[in-house]
């Protein structure tokens, strides 16, 4: 959980490749954060090698940016799909600018708008409730500038 000024804590262990034990990082070795993102988990580095050394036990402050991290465009994930009543939907834009997340029945038609104003470059995740639809197929649609993403999901009851 990332509090108001942007900070959030991380406890880091790893496994030591002298043992059989998945036993924490080596004494001396400098931890690197990455994370996964995207339908494809493509990694993306968050540390920059400014970490402190590896102590046991140990304590360090460092400072991990996330706004450089490119973004490419596009609906990540709906899950779960099929889904019951709410599913969760994650997507990212590449630039600050109003974007649209509408949901269409399999004829064409809108349901519901999830999303649409100004959204800021990065990841975003927003749930729907579609306890009042119908079973059936969904598209998504996600629109921003010039560029459009779909995905289908399925609501079952």
């Amino acid at each position: 959980i990332v509090d108001s000024d942007g900070r959030c804590g991380m406890a880091l262990w790893g496994d030591d490749p002298t043992t059989d034990e998945i036993d924490g990082f080596c004494e001396g070795e400098k931890p690197e954060i990455r994370i996964h993102a995207g339908k494809d988990f493509t990694e993306e580095h968050l540390s920059d090698g400014s970490f402190p050394v590896w102590t046991a036990d140990g304590f360090g402050v460092v400072n991990v940016s996330v706004g450089s991290i490119p973004v490419e465009f596009g609906l990540k994930s709906a899950y779960p799909n099929p889904f019951n009543s709410t599913i969760v939907i994650s997507f990212a834009v590449n630039s600050s600018e109003r974007t649209t997340l509408r949901v269409f029945d399999i004829t064409g038609r809108e349901v519901t708008s999830l999303f649409d104003a100004v959204a800021t470059a990065g990841n975003h995740r927003l749930t729907w409730d579609g306890s009042s639809a119908p079973s059936g197929i969904y598209l998504l649609k996600l629109e921003s500038g010039n560029e459009i993403s779909t995905t289908k999901v399925v609501l079952m009851r």
